[in-house]
């Protein structure tokens, strides 16, 4: 069963289910059917085979220039790390930003040079979770100084 003759059959069954039932509960979908809504069907026909993760490691690019706060909250986050910084390693530190692109993300965890620290943290306060990239430059510089090194 193709997935188009699939979803008119439903539509159809639907149909005929609301002009029955005027007075009944309102239907409850089973597994099957939320699966199909929400784009994880199973059936050879139906939708797209690649996992939730390799959806959105191939999404399309999302432009910058409609998030209009996100030079701000990248401006406060420069004022963070440089406290932040400036109090962990007690030596005068420099956060900037150089700038600031659209990019799939697949193409951008292909970008990061090697060895490099992936880490993924959840933000307490936006419920969700961040991932962070430090290049080896940099964990190298920290440890120096955090070990005594030369400042």
């Amino acid at each position: 069963m193709s997935g188009q003759q699939g979803e008119e059959e439903l539509a159809a069954a639907w149909g005929a289910e609301e002009g029955e039932a005027q007075g009944a509960p309102a239907r409850v979908l089973n597994q099957a059917e939320i699966d199909s809504l929400l784009g994880f069907d199973d059936t050879p026909g139906g939708g797209d085979s690649r996992t939730g993760m390799q959806r959105i490691i191939s999404s399309g690019l999302v432009s910058y220039e409609r998030l209009p706060m996100l030079e701000i909250v990248f401006d406060r986050l420069v004022r963070i790390m440089s406290t932040s910084l400036r109090n962990f390693t007690s030596d005068n530190v420099e956060v900037s930003i150089d700038n600031i692109l659209s990019l799939r993300f697949g193409d951008y965890l292909n970008s990061i040079p090697l060895p490099a620290m992936l880490a993924v943290f959840k933000a307490e306060d936006w419920d969700n979770y961040e991932l962070m990239v430090v290049d080896s430059a940099m964990i190298y510089s920290i440890v120096d100084v955090l070990l005594g090194g030369q400042r």
